[in-house]
Order: C-alpha cells, then sequence, then structure tokens
C-alpha cells in the first residue's frame, strides 16, 4: 500500500525522461548549428534557422527549442526524430572522415599509391553521403 503511494506522488521520473529529451534535442541542435555557422559575419539565428530548413524542421520550431529548452517539459517526436537523423549523419560524416585521413596518412608513410587511391574513394563515399544527408527528412509544403 505504501508503495502505491510513493508511485503516485513520484512524478519526477517521468519529467526527468522528457526533460532529458529536451537537453538532448537542445545539444543536438547546438551541435549542427556550430556546422552551418559561416563565421564572425553570421549570426546564429541565421544558422539555427539554416539548420532546421536543412534537416526538415519549421524554423520555429527550431527557435522554441533554442529559446525555451529550459521550461520546456517535453518535445515534439518529430523534432527530436530529424534531429536525432541529423545528428547521427553527422557522426557518421565525421568517422568517414576521420577513417580517409587515418588511410591517406598510413598510405603517405607507407608510400603506396594504392592506399591513397582507396583513401581517394572513402573521401568520395563521404561526401556523397553528406549531399544524400542535406536532403530534408520530410517534404516541405
Amino acid at each position: 500500500m505504501s508503495d502505491i503511494r510513493r508511485v503516485r506522488s513520484d512524478t519526477t521520473r517521468a519529467t526527468t525522461m522528457s526533460q532529458e529529451a529536451v537537453l538532448e534535442a537542445r545539444d543536438m541542435l547546438e551541435t549542427l548549428m556550430k556546422r552551418e555557422h559561416r563565421g564572425p559575419s553570421d549570426t546564429w539565428t541565421a544558422a539555427r534557422d539554416r539548420t532546421a530548413m536543412r534537416i526538415g524542421l519549421e524554423p520555429c520550431q527550431a527557435k522554441r527549442l533554442w529559446q525555451r529548452w529550459q521550461d520546456m517539459k517535453d518535445v515534439s517526436g518529430g523534432v527530436y526524430r530529424a534531429l536525432r537523423n541529423a545528428y547521427e549523419s553527422q557522426c557518421e560524416h565525421n568517422e568517414r572522415m576521420a577513417a580517409h585521413h587515418r588511410a591517406v596518412r598510413e598510405a603517405i608513410e607507407d608510400g603506396s599509391t594504392d592506399k591513397i587511391e582507396r583513401a581517394t574513394a572513402l573521401a568520395v563515399a563521404a561526401k556523397a553521403s553528406r549531399s544524400k544527408a542535406q536532403a530534408p527528412d520530410r517534404a516541405r509544403p
């Protein structure tokens, strides 16, 4: 009986998971924005809006997450999914580029032209997947 009362009054578990999703979504948005930022003459607002458009979100959805993340109790599933997919794509691209640079470095150390050609093929594949990842997750009206 006492366990039931404790469970009913313990609402922190559900909000903690939702708030964790909000924090993850904001961190993913921030990471994606860093890639999109064009330097000192660019604004973070413009980078946020470009990021949102690139991953298939409305700019107002990214703005809400960016400005109200501390007060938000939950994040939309569609927003979270789009951010997660774009973030994973970015991470995979970084891993492919790291493999390319490692292969080029090893090829230079060995002096082998075959390895340099394979490393170049890795870079081409990484670039192709990058352009594929830039396509929005959902069609925009």
